[in-house]
């Protein structure tokens, strides 16, 4: 398999492989399987040798760094291999967590839980790993508190600079801005998370971070790009810097299904169209294009004619300087559409999960069921990606103004659970014992104090009081900021607790009056 070819390499896979590509090396996973693929020099001079490491755990996803690479169990465990490309040992201190996501910037990591925490580990050299100033590198993960709270969808890890999106499509980004990666109309670095504001109501899907530019999709499949652009890599039609979010022109009404973002180039998927385009520095024959030039607008990858009818475009990956693109075959009329991948996703609470533990509380699953419960009632972030108004993604227009939450299947869902004495006893016990976001980022951080107001409603008389004056409490701690974002919200929202004297929570000319639940 060439690696600088002018025309893309391609892999055969099955929907289940994952693969990625870094600096020096380029990983796969198939059934479970790690293999490397060595692209540099090695003392052993077995380059271009698929390899495997001694591994026995069963592995699903792979992402390479400039010199290292993280693995990621079906268990939620994480590996890494800082010494070697072969010598991969377990992260000990994420061995009680269930990651769901990865991502590797050049010299550092990312880590998503399945309780909507991040963990980062890394040099921080331009604060990319978003611990605030004054912070050196790190090699043991550490908790991005400032994030607590927020209910992510997706990370990803550049260069020097790092990003994560919530599910309801707020862009955080920081690191390294010396060409306006960030997004954020200038060139300062940032070392805590910030949100990009020019992103917000795009509906932003997914995001990709290339060495010193970033790429985003939206729902309906619009490319935004920014940062460097020296070599084309944002597809602006220039070989300049953006240091805001541009849509990529050429891109428009193309209804875009992937983006991923290289060192210097940029490859795009349009796969009702079975077409994938290139865009940025092509001088090693990483565009696919048939030439070795520098190509500032998206242009048409050369796929081999025999894909068109029998196979599906699974993924596409773009490295360094190179690229791949992995086929799945199609039997019969077997949809092409990959679905959501869920095991990637913070858990969230709904209304089909409420009837499974009410249907498990008297059976032998119900110590099972009782961590499930402590799992989604102890997480903020958990609470905040629950119950969003999808109707016509309404949730994606979150504001000061606008929560984002269909509170007609908060009260539905939420009856269910009052019902079942056992459950709302461990829903209780869980929330009197969870810290809820002080500081929070975001809006989205703020849902779950609209959320336990509701569920106090539905409580028994003995367990208003004990939740009634946690919430209180946790409130009376909010900066002025998120006092007033609050207060706004409440406003706008029909199920809004009012109209009960005596039970006022007031600060700083702050009023929020509970209802029905003394």
């Amino acid at each position: 398999m060439g690696l600088t070819r002018s025309r893309f390499s391609n892999v055969m896979c099955p929907k289940n492989e994952e693969m990625s590509a870094g600096k020096c090396f380029v990983g796969f996973i198939r059934n479970g399987k790690v293999s490397v693929l060595r692209l540099r020099g090695e003392p052993d001079g077995h380059d271009g040798k698929l390899k495997s490491p001694p591994l026995k755990d069963n592995f699903r996803l792979i992402d390479c760094g400039e010199s290292a690479a993280v693995l990621l169990t079906h268990g939620g465990n994480v590996f890494t291999n800082m010494e070697s490309p072969l010598e991969y040992k377990p992260l000990k201190d994420l061995s009680n967590r269930h990651v769901i996501q990865i991502s590797c910037g050049d010299q550092h990591s990312m880590a998503l839980t399945q309780e909507g925490q991040m963990f980062v580990w890394g040099e921080n050299s331009h604060g990319q790993l978003g611990l605030g100033e004054g912070r050196s590198r790190s090699q043991t993960p550490q908790h991005v508190q400032s994030l607590d709270g927020v209910p992510l969808g997706q990370i990803s890890a550049g260069g020097d600079h790092s990003f994560v999106l919530s599910l309801s499509g707020v862009v955080f980004g920081w690191g390294k801005n010396s060409s306006g990666q960030l997004g954020l109309g200038d060139t300062t670095d940032r070392h805590v998370p910030t949100v990009v504001k020019s992103l917000n109501g795009k509906k932003t899907k997914f995001i990709s971070c290339g060495g010193e530019h970033t790429a985003t999709l939206s729902k309906g499949g619009t490319v935004f790009t920014f940062g460097s652009g020296v070599f084309g890599q944002l597809g602006q039609n220039s070989f300049k810097d953006e240091h805001l979010p541009r849509v990529v022109p050429e891109l428009w009404g193309s209804k875009v299904s992937q983006v991923t973002c290289g060192r210097h180039h940029t490859l795009v998927l349009v796969a009702s169209a079975k077409r994938i385009y290139s865009f940025g520095c092509g001088m090693q024959g990483q565009l696919g294009n048939g030439q070795k030039i520098n190509q500032s607008v998206p242009s048409p990858v050369l796929l081999p004619p025999e894909f068109y009818d029998e196979y599906a475009i699974g993924k596409v990956i773009a490295g360094e300087n190179h690229s791949f693109v992995l086929f799945y075959k199609v039997h019969g009329k077997e949809s092409t559409n990959l679905e959501p991948d869920q095991s990637r996703r913070i858990v969230t609470l709904d209304d089909k999960m409420i009837d499974q533990w009410v249907s498990e509380c008297d059976s032998n699953a119900w110590k099972t069921t009782q961590k499930k419960i402590s799992k989604v009632f102890s997480s903020a972030a958990c609470l905040n990606g629950s119950f969003l108004k999808t109707s016509c993604d309404e949730h994606y227009q979150t504001s000061a103004e606008f929560c984002g939450l269909d509170f007609d299947l908060v009260k539905k869902s939420f009856a269910k659970l009052a019902v079942n004495k056992s459950v709302m006893s461990k829903v209780v016990e869980t929330v009197g014992s969870a810290t809820l976001p002080a500081s929070p980022a975001s809006v989205e951080a703020l849902r779950v104090y609209l959320l336990l107001p509701e569920l106090i409603r539905v409580c028994q008389r003995p367990h208003r009081a004990k939740l009634l004056e946690g919430l209180a409490s946790n409130i009376l701690q909010l900066n002025s900021d998120a006092l007033k974002v609050l207060g706004n919200v409440l406003v706008q929202t029909p199920s809004r607790l009012s109209q009960r004297p005596g039970e006022v929570i007031s600060q700083r000319n702050f009023k929020v009056n509970w209802q029905d639940c003394g």
